[in-house]
């Protein structure tokens, strides 16, 4: 049973995925912030559907990141 996530190797994944995927963007107008939560948001979702919780916004002692997985008492946050 996997009690970890790999954090590095899945944004990694995510990363080699965009590079592979990003030609349909307009750079300037699909590539907000937000649209770039959404796009990793959607991307590892898979780990949700293993157990973990993806937040938005999560809050933190001096203000908020923009994502944060919350798998198995482990909380690994995400800034784009």
């Amino acid at each position: 049973m996997v009690s970890k996530v790999d954090m590095n190797g899945l944004l990694k994944s995510f990363q080699k995925w965009w590079a592979e995927n990003a030609d349909g963007y307009d750079k300037k107008k699909d590539c907000t912030e937000r649209a770039m939560q959404r796009l990793i948001y959607a991307y590892i979702s898979r780990v949700a559907n293993g157990g973990a919780k993806i937040i938005l916004e999560h809050p933190t002692g001096s203000g908020f990141v923009d994502l944060a997985v919350d798998y198995k008492d482990n909380l690994y946050m995400i800034e784009v």
